[in-house]
């Protein structure tokens, strides 16, 4: 598995605003939000069907049928949206909610697409589940 870079990070970071902190903020909320308040078999379910969805948009960058979701498909509501993060992970990404006919999901094409969305399946790839075990603890200083 290959490691990601710093410009790679930075691809994914920087996906639709010049504003680092705004950016920097958007990521780091939706990584939380996935693994705060989803479940690690769901998280991992999440992101291995958004991980699908991008290899087959890396893989045929000129087919629509990739680059636009069905909103009430099964495998998109079920998986990705109904799941705390999944809509904000989508967006990251740099879908846009199409409500035509029929409500959609679109791929926005992007400055360096390829880049990114590559960039995007490593930051996928490196997920790992928390620990069952896990604890949260918090230290009040005394006094």
């Amino acid at each position: 598995q290959k490691k990601m870079t710093d410009d790679q990070r930075e691809v994914v970071v920087y996906h639709s605003t010049d504003n680092e902190d705004v950016v920097l903020r958007s990521s780091e909320r939706v990584a939380r939000n996935l693994i705060l308040n989803t479940s690690p078999s769901e998280v991992s379910e999440l992101l291995e069907t958004v991980r699908k969805i991008v290899l087959k948009i890396i893989e045929n960058p000129d087919e629509e049928k990739y680059r636009k979701l069905r909103k009430n498909s099964k495998l998109l509501s079920n998986k990705i949206l109904s799941k705390a993060g999944g809509r904000e992970l989508m967006g990251w990404l740099g879908f846009e909610s199409k409500d035509e006919i029929e409500p959609k999901i679109e791929l926005r094409k992007l400055p360096n697409e390829k880049e990114r969305l590559e960039a995007a399946i490593m930051w996928i790839n490196s997920y790992k589940p928390r620990d069952k075990d896990a604890e949260l603890s918090i230290r009040l200083p005394n006094g």
